[in-house]
């Protein structure tokens, strides 16, 4: 009898402790982002050159930009932001802030349209080159989106990100140029562990 308590204890134990991480961002934005890197894996990677989780300067070079996900190829660059939200989805494609409530709670995230804006301009001053950049925004199936206005950027669920890269026209950059823009993307990639404990704890004061 014991033993049983014990184990109940346990599995107690775990499932709250997993209800816990369930509830936090970052642990929800984990998931988000490696269930897209997954997808993203079903692309062919003689066409498709996918880069996750980037940590590049940002455009005005005081700072960092991290992309969650890119993908080089023949018809340009495509740049991921992904957000694993739960609730009702509230915004403008050029509001600065959407709204998320779910039950009682309600916050106001950044723009991830316009967020990813900014990651397409580092993108653009790394690459020095015109080359066609697609703003992607991925929200998870827990979003109930109630969005208007969105412009330039395409909105979409998880399951559609491959089947709109693949859509896309592939005909635009040579195999050379192609190979050009992973290179110095892959070259300007920040792996510095310091570097990116330092990008985390910036984004976390934003959010205060």
């Amino acid at each position: 009898m014991q033993k049983a308590w014990i184990v109940a204890a346990v599995i107690l134990v775990v499932v709250l402790g997993l209800k816990m991480l369930e509830r936090s961002r970052g642990f929800t934005g984990f998931l988000g982002e490696r269930g897209i890197q997954s997808r993203l894996n079903e692309l062919d990677p003689s066409k498709y050159h996918v880069m996750n989780n980037l940590l590049v300067p940002n455009a005005k070079g005081d700072g960092t930009s991290q992309i969650d996900h890119l993908v080089v190829f023949g018809g340009g660059v495509a740049v991921i932001e992904t957000k694993n939200w739960a609730g009702r989805v509230f915004g403008k494609g050029q509001d600065r802030r959407w709204t998320v409530v779910l039950g009682r709670r309600k916050y106001r995230p950044e723009n991830p349209i316009l967020q990813n804006q900014g990651h397409i301009k580092a993108v653009l001053a790394i690459v020095r080159e015109d080359i066609p950049v697609h703003n992607i925004v991925v929200l998870g199936r827990r979003a109930d989106l109630r969005l208007n206005d969105i412009k330039n950027a395409s909105v979409i669920r998880p399951q559609d990100v491959v089947p709109l890269i693949r859509n896309l026209n592939n005909d635009v950059l040579s195999d050379e140029q192609v190979h050009t823009v992973y290179r110095r993307l892959a070259d300007m990639n920040i792996q510095d562990s310091g570097a990116r404990k330092q990008h985390i704890q910036y984004v976390k004061r934003l959010r205060k």
